[in-house]
């Protein structure tokens, strides 16, 4: 089977200004899957409502590859590109 998240925000440095809003994203194996590939523009993950996930809430991804941990329990803060906030995780 195929690891896929519940919402692709970017693609490599395909990413320009996204807000990732309220949203609810439940039994995928990621929540978001975020590009933090080097020249990927900013992204807004807030609000969200992410359940019952395998690998993890917010993990960050270069060109299709999950190349991090769940963000969202910390570490988003290496990546200047990108902001995590107010998720419910459950």
């Amino acid at each position: 089977m195929r690891r896929r998240p519940g919402i692709v925000l970017g693609f490599g440095q395909y990413l320009r200004d996204i807000a990732a809003t309220g949203n609810v994203v439940r039994r995928a194996d990621v929540g978001v899957g975020v590009s933090i590939a080097p020249g990927a523009g900013s992204v807004l993950i807030a609000n969200n409502v992410i359940a019952e996930v395998r690998r993890g809430a917010v993990v960050g991804m270069e060109r299709g590859k999950f190349v991090t941990g769940d963000l969202s329990k910390g570490g988003s803060e290496r990546f200047a590109n990108v902001t995590i906030s107010a998720n419910r995780v459950r």
